[in-house]
């Protein structure tokens, strides 16, 4: 699990990594923002590359669901892949009316 980075360094548990770079990036599908109709859901595929687009495994991805009031919390598989599940509570019609 990552839990930190230094300029220069990763760290992975408490053994530090050295790296060329320090940053890693994040992809999200669908980009663009969907409608979803109360009591349907939605996946989002997550990806994780290090600075050489190299997937990361077992990054942590914090998940603020402003739909469900939640938080998710998620963690990438070995080609730094994790699945976001956005679920609408059907009473959320009864809210809208």
């Amino acid at each position: 699990m990552y839990v930190g980075s230094l300029p220069g360094k990763i760290y992975r548990t408490s053994e530090p990594v050295e790296v060329e770079k320090d940053y890693l990036s994040i992809q999200v599908e669908p980009s663009i923002i969907k409608t979803v109709a109360p009591g349907k859901s939605l996946d989002y595929a997550i990806t994780i590359t290090d600075f050489e687009n190299k997937a990361v495994e077992n990054a942590d991805i914090k998940i603020e669901d402003g739909v469900n009031n939640d938080i998710k919390n998620l963690e990438s598989n070995a080609q730094g892949h994790a699945i976001f599940n956005l679920s609408v509570p059907a009473s959320v019609m009864s809210s809208l009316v």
